[in-house]
């Protein structure tokens, strides 16, 4: 088995969830769910919203009614 040495840190924001060496991090606060790379949010959860600064779809997409899709270096946008 492996050991992994991680720790939750509680502060005033919130609550830090990292691993020892890890740039990784989550934190939790009243407001958010943050995911962290180093000290820089790389995406988040507000209210109804997630923002992503940049994100690789390997599959397919869906946005509301809609599904993106790439097959055989094609994109479609069709209905769900």
């Amino acid at each position: 088995t492996e050991s992994v040495k991680g720790s939750f840190t509680f502060g005033a924001n919130g609550l830090l969830i990292a691993k020892g060496d890890s740039p990784f991090k989550v934190e939790i606060t009243n407001n958010a769910l943050n995911f962290l790379q180093s000290t820089t949010p790389i995406a988040w959860v507000n209210g109804n919203s997630m923002y992503i600064t940049d994100a690789t779809i390997t599959n397919s997409l869906k946005i509301g009614a809609h599904t993106v899709s790439s097959q055989n270096g094609i994109t479609t946008f069709r209905p769900a």
